[in-house]
């Protein structure tokens, strides 16, 4: 039988004053006093090569691959390939004392800077590709207070009408039933 140590890991996450506990593939946040705070990260084939901090999320890189995770639920939000699997050890490095708002990713044959976009130019960007996803990204900003209620409804009424467009009727009548915003009148021209 092999044993193969893994190291334990922690990262500070300054903005928030909490620590990112990382052993073996699952990582954990916890507060000055060592409780958990948040959800446990689970991470994809082993531990990260490194580890960033990016406004509420934690940025790991592994293997030619960026994901992530939402500090407070744990989900892995995205998922980035920047180089082809087996590419070496990649270090992502965040700007420790200023926004939180971008980090550099560095593999061996070059780095990468990724900030943080606006949310809503995120959930817009998502619309046109992955529903799914942008239904996800919404509910998290909900969740955290960063978007009114009037983008939500009308983040709603537009999800609503791609699914009419795609011929998915009940999933277009639940979200023009959570869009505040739409009136029946708006979506009978559409009804053949």
């Amino acid at each position: 039988m092999e044993c193969s140590l893994w190291p334990l890991l922690l990262k500070l996450l300054w903005k928030n004053w909490k620590v990112l506990l990382l052993v073996f593939s699952v990582g954990v946040i916890v507060d000055a006093l060592g409780q958990p705070v948040g959800g446990s990260l689970v991470f994809r084939k082993g531990g990260p090569d490194s580890v960033g901090d990016l406004s509420s999320y934690v940025v790991v890189v592994r293997d030619g691959k960026m994901e992530l995770y939402h500090k407070k639920s744990g989900n892995c939000i995205q998922t980035e390939t920047f180089g082809v699997e087996g590419v070496g050890q990649c270090i992502v490095a965040d700007d420790e004392n200023m926004s939180g708002e971008f980090v550099v990713v560095a593999t061996p044959t070059e780095a990468i800077s990724y900030r943080k976009v606006p949310s809503e130019q995120q959930i817009k960007d998502l619309l046109r590709i992955f529903f799914n996803e942008a239904i996800t990204l919404v509910e998290e900003f909900a969740c955290e207070g960063q978007l009114s209620k009037e983008v939500i409804s009308l983040f709603h009424a537009q999800v609503g009408f791609l699914f009419l467009f795609d011929l998915h009727f009940e999933e277009a009548v639940d979200h023009f039933l959570k869009s505040k915003a739409m009136q029946p009148s708006e979506v009978f021209p559409f009804i053949m």
